[in-house]
């Protein structure tokens, strides 16, 4: 089985710690990967998700990241999509819908 936690925030949205903290958190806690899932850039709600151009610097620190933490960490770039805002999908490795406002 393993050991892992996909749906995180980092502060490139609500989070509270960086990329890079909650990586080494997650070695030191025996996990296997994890998966950081900003939110999606909401125009509605933009003090809980990610920037339009801090989405493009999220998912180049996760890059460089996993490349650093590679044979000890295993990390993937996702995002958390909610379902009525328009991005674009290229460059991660998973999304989780979420419906957080209707």
């Amino acid at each position: 089985m393993m050991y892992q936690n996909l749906h995180t925030h980092s502060t490139y949205c609500d989070g509270k710690n960086s990329l890079e903290e909650m990586i080494v958190y997650a070695m030191e806690h025996g996990f296997d990967s994890i998966g950081f899932s900003g939110h999606s850039h909401m125009h509605f709600s933009p003090s809980a998700s990610m920037t339009i151009a801090g989405t493009e610097s999220y998912k180049s620190e996760v890059r460089e990241l996993a490349s650093k933490y590679a044979g000890r960490m295993k990390v993937y770039c996702g995002l958390e999509l909610e379902l009525n805002s328009e991005v674009d999908l290229e460059g991660y490795d998973y999304i989780i819908g979420a419906y957080h406002y209707f």
